[in-house]
Formats: structure tokens, C-alpha cells, sequence
């Protein structure tokens, strides 16, 4: 289990504790590895029902690209988790689900490729009940090295010309090959949308939602006790006041965890 998957089965669990019967949805799960990871692991440590959803954009992910990676996977095929894995050509973000229809929604590396971000947090809140947490781990514009490209403050870098002369000087391999450089740049200029962390937390308040950074310090915890070979599952309750010191410090490392409870 990857470091994120095990921040946020953790996350997961924290939110879903003392429920008997739970919705849980991914926003933008991508390749479903998240979606699968959970569903392995969930009954492990959880005792009541859970029925696990995933969406993501048809234009990335046509519905014929779904069935393909669906196609001969066990844990697809075994259950019925295929049935509410969703392609969506969405309208103004407008999603499938009826309002309170969710115990949780959740996104992994998601939110920094938002375009319209109130119209993102909006919809998810919509279909969120009352009292449940939408959580989501991303890095915001206070990260120091950009995570697509690898390359520090890129992504805070107005100019073109000082964003080319960034990435050659990390990447200078590409030497010679411009089309390489001005794609990568696009990619920054058109899919990803970094925002400070104060801003999500700023907007989510705006709309209702008690929203708070939590697990931070628990998620870098996690990534050592990965490189060691353990992948743990408890609470971390007692990193808290760690959160509390270090959430801005972190945010600058890696991805940030946010949580916004309807």
C-alpha cells in the first residue's frame, strides 16, 4: 500500500467510526487504485457496510478507457464496484446524486486540477449529509517543488521565458527539445489550478462547512513508516497538537489534508 493510500484509508476510518452503514465516494479516482486499496482494506478494520463510488471526467477518462481497465480485474469482477465507478461529461460540475446522499467524499490528488474550485466544493457538499467530512489530499500553492514537473516554484513563476529557463535548469536532458518544454508548461498553465491552503479553507467556511487541515504530521509519519515496510492503521490522535504547530510547515513539503465537515 502506497503512503497516500494508507494516509487516507486512516482518514477514512476516522471519519466513518461509529457508523453502521456508509456511502463513501472518491472524486476523481483516476486509475482505481485508491477505490481498490480501500476496498481490500476497509473490512479489515471496519465492521458495518460500506458501499465505495468513483467518478472522473469523461474527457480523461472515456467510459470505454473505464471498461478497458476494468476488463479482467479480479476486484471488479468479484463485486459490484464496477456498477458505481462513473465516466461523466459533467455540466457546470454538476454531479448524479441527489443532495445528502454521501457519508463521506474524498480525493486524492485531485483538487489542484479543479478549474472552478466553488462549483467543485459546492457540488460535493450538495450531495454530502449533514455532520459527514469531504477530505482532500493535494498540494497547494505553498508547496516548494512542484509535484508534476518536479521542479521548485515553477508553479509560482509568472513568465514564460523565467518558467523555460526554470525547467531546462532541471531538466537539461531535454536539451535540444523545445516541443518537451512547452508542453510540460502548458500542462502547468492548463490542468493545474494551485491555490494557498487558506484559500480552500477560506472558501469551504464561506459555504458552510467547518473546515480544518487535520493529519497532516500523521501523513509524514506514514511515509517513514513506509520506506520501513509498515503500513499502520491507528488514530494518531496524539499528533494533533503536532497539526497544529507544523500544518503550514507541511504544506510546503508535500500534500496538504483537508477536511470540511457539512
Amino acid at each position: 500500500m502506497i503512503a497516500v493510500h494508507n494516509h487516507l484509508l486512516n482518514m477514512v476510518l476516522v471519519s466513518i467510526r461509529g457508523k453502521k452503514k456508509v456511502r463513501i465516494l472518491d472524486a476523481g479516482c483516476g486509475n482505481l487504485s485508491l477505490l481498490k486499496t480501500l476496498h481490500e482494506h476497509l473490512p479489515k478494520y471496519y465492521q458495518g457496510d460500506f458501499e465505495l463510488y468513483g467518478y472522473d471526467l469523461e474527457m480523461f477518462y472515456p467510459s470505454e478507457k473505464f471498461d478497458l481497465m476494468c476488463k479482467g480485474d479480479k476486484v471488479l469482477i468479484e463485486t459490484d464496484l464496477r456498477s458505481r465507478i462513473y465516466s461523466l461529461d459533467l455540466n457546470e460540475y454538476a454531479l448524479p446524486w441527489e443532495d445528502n446522499y454521501f457519508d463521506l467524499v474524498i480525493s486524492n490528488q485531485v483538487v489542484e486540477h479543479v478549474s472552478d474550485l466553488g462549483k467543485f466544493y459546492g457540488e460535493i457538499t450538495r450531495i454530502l449529509k449533514k455532520g459527514c467530512d469531504q477530505v482532500h489530499c493535494f498540494p497547494s500553492l505553498d508547496v516548494v517543488i512542484e509535484p508534476h514537473l518536479n521542479v521548485p516554484l515553477i508553479h509560482r513563476v509568472t513568465s514564460q521565458r523565467l518558467s523555460l529557463l526554470l525547467l531546462k535548469a532541471f531538466k537539461p536532458k531535454y536539451l535540444g527539445n523545445n516541443s518537451y518544454y512547452l508542453e510540460r508548461l502548458n500542462y502547468l498553465k492548463t490542468d493545474t489550478n494551485y491555490m494557498k491552503v487558506a484559500w480552500h479553507l477560506d472558501h469551504m467556511a464561506s459555504i458552510g462547512l467547518k473546515a480544518q487541515t487535520k493529519y497532516n504530521f500523521q501523513f509524514i509519519v506514514i511515509k517513514i513508516a513506509n520506506i520501513f515496510g509498515f503500513t499502520p492503521v491507528i488514530d494518531y490522535a496524539w499528533t494533533k497538537p503536532l497539526d497544529l504547530l507544523l500544518s503550514k510547515a507541511l504544506a510546503r513539503l508535500t500534500s496538504v489534508t483537508i477536511f470540511g465537515t457539512k
